[in-house]
C-alpha cells in the first residue's frame, strides 16, 4: 500500500513539473518585467571597476593641521544591456573626515565618473554633491551618475575622482 501511495505521490509531482515547463514553452510577448530581467547584465558582463589611490583622496591644508580629508571609499555600477549598448548606473560613496583645523559649514564637491579602454577617455560625467563638515566626526556622502552609455563587448574600466582629478 505504501508503495502505491509513493508511485501516486511521484506520479503527480512528475505531472506538475511537465505542467511548468510546458508553461515555459509558451510563445507570447514577455511582459516589461520579463524583458528587463532579460536585459538585465550579469555582473561579470559589467565594466569592472578601479578605484584609484590618487585621484580618490582630496586633503585641504598642510599636515597635521588638515581642515579635512575626503576620499572614495567605493564605486561600483549596474548594467543593462539593449541593442548592442551598456547602460549603467554609477554609484560613488565616501567620507568626509574633519581634521584640526575643520570649521562647521558645508562644501561642494565635485565628483567625475569615467568610463576608459585601452585607447583613453571613452565617456566621463562630472557632478557636484554637499557634503557636511562637522568638527568631531566623519560625513558620509553618496553621489549616483546615471545613464553613462558605452558599446557593448568592449574591455572598459570605471573609475570614480574627487575634485576633476
Amino acid at each position: 500500500m505504501l508503495a502505491s501511495g509513493m508511485r501516486c505521490a511521484t506520479g503527480a509531482a512528475m505531472a506538475a513539473v511537465i505542467a511548468v515547463l510546458a508553461g515555459c514553452s509558451t510563445s507570447g510577448t514577455p511582459s516589461a518585467l520579463e524583458e528587463a530581467a532579460l536585459n538585465y547584465a550579469d555582473p561579470r558582463d559589467c565594466p569592472r571597476v578601479a578605484l584609484i589611490e590618487e585621484s580618490s583622496i582630496l586633503r585641504k591644508g598642510e599636515a597635521p593641521n588638515y581642515e579635512y580629508v575626503v576620499s572614495i571609499s567605493e564605486v561600483t555600477r549596474s548594467c543593462v544591456i539593449n541593442g548592442g549598448q551598456i547602460s549603467m548606473d554609477i554609484g560613488v560613496a565616501g567620507r568626509l573626515v574633519p581634521g584640526n583645523a575643520a570649521r562647521a559649514g558645508n562644501m561642494t564637491l565635485p565628483v567625475t565618473v569615467t568610463v576608459s579602454d585601452s585607447t583613453g577617455v571613452v565617456v566621463s560625467k562630472s557632478g557636484r554633491i554637499a557634503v557636511a563638515i562637522a568638527p568631531g566626526g566623519p560625513s558620509n556622502f553618496t553621489f549616483v551618475e546615471r545613464g553613462v552609455v558605452v558599446p557593448a563587448g568592449g574591455s572598459f574600466v570605471v573609475s570614480a575622482s574627487i575634485n576633476g582629478q
